[in-house]
């Protein structure tokens, strides 16, 4: 005799969504580069060469936190509510810390954040001050303005109902509304700045880097009108500044500085002592800078170029400031060579083809009673007596070909100038 029994349809649909959503369940492995299309990746960087991450993802998809086979934290269920977890990694060198964050948003508010270190093979709890200490300062968070998803604690809001503007601001420093609130009580003892802002220029760089702009910004307008930025800088009394980016005429790109509208200078500066804290250095080896007083546009493609620039705010023309710029690994470049010369910016060509690069240091100097722009334009050579490279000062040869092709750039296909031709021509032009 066969006994049949009759399971009621709820609990099979119970049943299969119980497993479903084991099978469904998985680690949030801080040690992995890769994860599923359900999981949002933002990245950041800190002091010292810190690289930031955050992971966020729902708990309904998580049972832990873990890094390879150590675990940081099991996520307890948390009921009925939605909860929204966000994993932070902060490393430097072999030194990882790791903070885990569960929200809630609905129906209650209520967030909960631990902090692990990482010792050996296992996970340490540590206190916000701690891990504040090793942050050392400021969390600069990247932003693709061209892509959909952002990190959580990025913002948008209109200038008003009658421009199409966005302001980007970031939660954790001005919150604006419930989540905004919510997500401000967590993070508020981070401080944070957006930096990077990726893909600035809306030229295709195809397989180069990306264009970007790099500063300490605490907000920023990108503005309906092409290539019009305005950005507050932390530190600087949340002053505004304009930015243009260089333009492109006809298919010529001519390179100018960002900061097209500065103050006049009336008179020569007085600079009374070389002193270490007013040595402005410009390191053109690196996109990365900690002095709030820079500001870079990077790759932007340009024919056959790369162009970068590191522009000073204007409001340093006028102060007692020393500008060094150098190649870091190897040797200084350039120094401001006397009270009557004011740097502005400087212009790296790479040529994206060929081991070529050029560097062009725009500067006003006092000359009868007014500041007139002067360039000083280097080639970057090879010798084996400055340590594998040096920096040539084209003006010692033929200044004026070399200022010709850097300054209008042909951006249409095969219009761009032959730099074996132009130094040819430099060459028989020298000789005869």
């Amino acid at each position: 005799m066969v006994v049949t029994y009759k399971i009621p349809l709820i609990i099979v649909f119970i049943l299969v969504y119980l497993c479903t959503s084991l099978m469904q369940c998985m680690d949030v492995d801080m040690s992995m580069t890769d994860f599923p299309n359900d999981f949002n990746v933002f990245h950041g960087s800190f002091k010292d060469n810190g690289i930031y991450r955050l992971v966020q993802t729902k708990a309904s998809q998580v049972k832990m936190v873990t890094y390879g086979n150590s675990i940081i934290e099991s996520l307890a269920s948390m009921g009925h509510y939605i909860i929204d977890i966000y994993v932070e990694e902060y490393k430097r060198g072999d030194m990882i810390i790791i903070g885990v964050t569960r929200a809630c948003f609905r129906p209650r508010h209520f967030a909960k954040r631990s902090v692990y270190k990482k010792i050996s093979n296992q996970f340490i709890p540590i206190t916000p001050r701690e891990k504040a200490e090793f942050i050392g300062g400021h969390i600069s968070i990247t932003l693709d303005w061209t892509s959909t998803k952002h990190h959580p604690l990025l913002s948008t809001a209109l200038v008003n109902v009658y421009c199409k503007g966005l302001v980007w601001h970031c939660i954790a420093n001005t919150p604006r509304g419930r989540r905004s609130a919510m997500l401000h009580s967590i993070f508020h003892d981070d401080e944070f700045e957006i930096s990077p802002i990726l893909n600035i220029d809306q030229t295709d760089n195809g397989c180069h880097p990306p264009s970007m702009l790099i500063a300490r910004i605490s907000r920023l307008y990108i503005s309906p009108e092409k290539g019009s930025i305005v950005i507050c800088i932390d530190g600087k009394l949340d002053d505004e500044y304009k930015l243009i980016l260089p333009p492109t005429d006809d298919g010529i790109f001519q390179p100018k500085n960002i900061f097209q509208h500065v103050n006049g200078i009336n008179g020569p500066l007085v600079r009374t002592e070389c002193k270490n804290d007013n040595k402005l250095h410009i390191d053109i080896s690196t996109l990365n800078t900690e002095n709030a007083d820079i500001v870079i546009l990077a790759n932007l493609k340009r024919g056959v170029w790369l162009y970068t620039q590191y522009s000073i705010l204007p409001y340093r023309y006028s102060t007692n400031t020393f500008v060094v710029v150098e190649n870091r690994t190897n040797n200084v470049i350039y120094q401001v060579p006397d009270n009557n010369t004011v740097v502005t910016h400087v212009d790296v060509f790479n040529h994206i083809h060929k081991d070529w690069q050029y560097v062009v240091v725009n500067t006003l100097r006092w000359n009868l009673g007014m500041y007139t722009e002067a360039k000083v334009i280097y080639k970057r050579v090879y010798d084996d007596n400055q340590n594998g490279v040096a920096y040539y000062d084209v003006s010692n040869f033929c200044t004026g070909p070399y200022h010709l092709m850097l300054s209008s750039i042909n951006t249409k296909p095969q219009g761009d100038i032959d730099i074996h031709t132009i130094e040819d021509n430099i060459y028989r032009a020298y000789v005869e």
